[in-house]
């Protein structure tokens, strides 16, 4: 029994493998293909897959408590901060790697990547710009409405009724949003460490007195 238990973990982790390398290399040659500056650069690189590590590993911490939910995991940051050196399509490629990543390690399936691929499409055709606070606080609103219509429709989906159960999840929603704010001082620090020129850099040396 012991030596069963011992292959299953064997199979399990060679699945997990062969998965997440499956994401990993179909993001490679995406990035090659529609950007390969990236791959030319070790600090673009580093950049790009910072965000798998730092989701996959917080969303495993997550999992491993009770104490909150997988919902308050801001996965907007994302597509809004990669959006803001690159283009809408890496942008959402590289939000989508991250989400299929996670995956592998949240217990919530089907609700968990449509809830999030959902969000990452509108936090793209937003066109969410952190240059811009009025712009930027319409976007994050209009991320919040979509996070709450995603998450009635899954509700009633699963319970079969309009009087959902589980309205405390929506707390926990209202905390991603809250925390997709971080965005905006991410921009200039990630800027300064990976060497990358903002719209808000732009911004600041298009003023004369630069």
């Amino acid at each position: 029994k012991k030596k069963l238990e011992s292959d299953n973990i064997i199979w399990t982790r060679i699945g997990y493998f062969i998965l997440s390398g499956s994401v990993l290399f179909i993001f490679l040659i995406f990035l090659r293909k529609h950007t390969p500056k990236i791959t030319k650069s070790h600090k673009q690189l580093s950049f790009m897959f910072m965000w798998i590590v730092v989701f996959v590993y917080l969303v495993s911490w997550i999992e491993s408590t009770d104490l909150i939910s997988i919902y308050i995991v801001p996965f907007c940051i994302v597509p809004i901060v990669v959006r803001n050196f690159y283009d809408d399509i890496t942008a959402l490629f590289t939000h989508i790697v991250v989400v299929l990543m996670t995956s592998l390690v949240a217990s919530i399936g089907f609700e968990f990547i449509f809830t999030q691929i959902m969000i990452g499409v509108i936090a793209v055709i937003t066109n969410v710009k952190t240059r811009y606070w009025s712009r930027f606080f319409i976007s994050v609103f209009d991320i919040l409405l979509t996070y709450v219509i995603v998450f009635v429709g899954i509700s009633m989906l699963h319970q079969g009724t309009w009087k959902l159960e589980n309205w405390q999840e929506i707390r926990w929603i209202l905390g991603s949003v809250f925390l997709t704010l971080l965005s905006y001082p991410l921009v200039p620090l990630l800027e300064r460490i990976f060497g990358y020129t903002s719209d808000i850099t732009l911004d600041e040396l298009g003023h004369l007195d630069q």
